[in-house]
């Protein structure tokens, strides 16, 4: 079967096998850092998926700031589980900031050349009440025959 029919199934819930190798490891966020960094030099860039500026800003000031949402609470909630960090640990690192000042006006001004936004037009942007995703009707003309596809499909498997 390919990846997409099994992304469909498992995303609409029609059933089937799903096999999730990497929540069956033993992972350690800690062990993978210094062997990355033992063997090939690598570099900490200072949070989860902070690795390009514009996934940096927009999990650090777009998300908490439009929406509400601090990614930090599910990264910092699984390392307690495991048992890497303890949970007063975690709540000293939710109550940092997720900027320092002259960053995220260097990563802002990026962000925005990129986009081709003014300082105004992402203010008044942020400002907005933010929209819910089933609000645009193009998901659903893509998802509704997926989800009508997988399931004739998996009737005649």
């Amino acid at each position: 079967m390919n990846t997409f029919y099994w992304l469909v199934m498992r995303q609409f819930n029609l059933g089937g096998i799903f096999v999730e190798p990497l929540n069956r490891i033993n992972f350690r966020k800690i062990n993978a850092m210094e062997l990355l960094t033992e063997k090939f030099s690598w570099q900490y860039y200072g949070g989860k998926h902070y690795e390009s500026v514009f996934t940096k800003f927009y999990q650090a000031y777009i998300l908490p700031t439009k929406f509400g949402i601090d990614k930090r609470k599910v990264h910092l909630s699984c390392l307690v589980r495991n048992n890497e960090i303890r949970r007063g640990e975690a709540i000293l690192e939710l109550n940092e900031s997720l900027y320092e000042e002259a960053e995220f006006k260097r990563d802002k001004a990026f962000v925005l050349k990129k986009l081709g936004f003014s300082d105004s037009e992402f203010n008044d942007i942020m400002k907005d009440q933010p929209v819910p995703h089933d609000f645009y009707p193009t998901d659903q003309a893509y998802i509704v025959p997926l989800i009508k596809y997988a399931k004739l499909f998996l009737k005649r498997s």
